[in-house]
């Protein structure tokens, strides 16, 4: 497949992945494919090619979780950005999602500075896995994320701690902040909504 093929599914997958704020790791144990990973870039050129259309028919798409954790295992390695690594997601019902992925925390912490031996982020060093439970919620062409839970090694953290994590390795020249959980935001390609059910998610256009 090439570049451009990679890039639509890039989008996908951050629509996908949305509920969490940025490509995580090691949840399900689902299985890891060439196959798979091609079906789901096979399934992005459709939807790009359909958003590009001048009468962009409805259209259902159904990505699995082995699609998705395939991509993100074969592909995604070289598009993550340094410091994140091994994400996988799983998808259950009624639109959450659990994702994972190992983290160097060391810059984050650097950035943080130290608020005292009670404060959790002084404790962080070098990689370690990073977790967060939250519901993709989508309608109209937008999205939001109502994050549940998040944890790093197992120990529950707050939210703000996991903002500055996701802030830090999502910021970008056009977006020297980073990404915002509580933020809204639109969706790419046309998508008007993304429906996470257990083990896979249905995107409409």
């Amino acid at each position: 497949m090439n570049s451009i093929a990679r890039r639509v599914a890039g989008l996908l997958l951050c629509s996908v992945l949305a509920a969490t704020g940025w490509p995580t790791g090691s949840a399900a144990e689902s299985k890891i494919s060439r196959q798979a990973a091609d079906r789901l870039l096979g399934k992005a050129i459709a939807i790009n090619a359909n958003a590009l259309a001048a009468r962009p028919a409805p259209a259902r798409t159904t990505v699995t979780e082995e699609e998705l954790n395939s991509f993100l295992a074969l592909d995604a390695p070289a598009q993550l950005p340094v410091g994140v690594a091994e994400p996988r997601v799983e998808m259950l019902a009624g639109g959450r999602v659990i994702a994972r992925a190992l983290v160097d925390l060391d810059a984050v912490r650097k950035q943080h500075g130290s608020g005292g031996w009670l404060d959790v982020a002084s404790y962080l060093r070098g990689r370690l896995p990073v977790s967060a439970t939250g519901t993709l919620r989508t309608t109209e062409g937008m999205a939001r994320v109502d994050l549940e839970s998040a944890e790093i090694y197992g120990v529950r953290i707050p939210k703000s701690l996991l903002q500055e994590v996701v802030a830090y390795y999502t910021r970008s020249s056009e977006n020297p902040r980073g990404l915002d959980l509580d933020a809204p935001f639109p969706l790419p390609a046309r998508i008007r909504a993304i429906e996470v059910q257990r083990g896979q998610a249905i995107v409409l256009q």
